[in-house]
């Protein structure tokens, strides 16, 4: 059956980046678009030590009781599988050929992602981070450790998504590194940034809110 990319109800997997690696286990990076309007970055495909079987990771962080907390996953197995199908499905066709490393399953504009439900914990005695968040998209996939940024200055509230620290070493001897943060996932389009600032919003003033009204 052919691979058209739909991942849940509303949700579908328009494009998938794959950068072929020659590891033992390492076999692809990706990166994912879903609904032509929003980016999720570090993905890896690995390959089972004691089998050929291929596995698809979503990127994580080692916490200090050395348990491991995901950037994002999908919510459930039936996204999990249909995720992994699509990826899958990509990285055979890009082995097939290596010079187009971008499979397209729909160019279409799409229905914007729409937030259903959002999770804040609020920070206290931080001077600029004053809550986490996890976001669900489309009762699918859930985005955590995003932070609302508050700066004393001017009072300012915004998201910050999780990154990486890539540095590039200087070209030249006495050169500077270059040091880029890349976002593990994004919004590519204004509406749906829009649509996701909002959501997380609302629900960290609903946060306040309950902590003012028990104190």
């Amino acid at each position: 059956m052919l691979c058209q990319g739909l991942v849940a109800e509303n949700m579908k997997i328009t494009s998938v980046k794959i950068n072929l690696r020659d590891r033992e286990t390492l076999k692809a990076t990706v990166s994912i678009i879903l609904n032509n309007c929003f980016v999720m970055r570090g993905i890896a495909i690995v390959k089972r030590r004691e089998s050929d079987d291929l596995l698809v990771r979503m990127p994580s962080r080692r916490r200090a009781d050395d348990s491991y907390r995901s950037y994002f996953h999908p919510i459930n197995n039936e996204v999990r599988g249909a995720m992994t199908e699509v990826i899958l499905d990509a990285y055979r066709q890009v082995l097939e050929n290596p010079q187009e490393n971008t499979i397209w399953y729909d160019q279409d504009e799409q229905d914007p992602l729409a937030v259903s439900d959002v999770r804040v914990s609020l920070i206290r005695d931080d001077q600029l981070v004053k809550a986490i968040a996890s976001i669900t998209l489309e009762d699918a996939i859930a985005l955590n450790q995003v932070r609302v940024i508050q700066y004393p200055d001017s009072g300012n509230v915004l998201l910050s998504i999780p990154a990486r620290k890539v540095v590039r070493e200087a070209a030249e001897e006495g050169g500077e590194d270059e040091v880029h943060h890349i976002e593990y996932f994004h919004p590519l389009t204004k509406e749906c940034r829009q649509v996701l600032t909002d959501a997380v919003m609302e629900a960290y003033q609903n946060k306040l809110d309950e902590q003012a009204a028990a104190e």
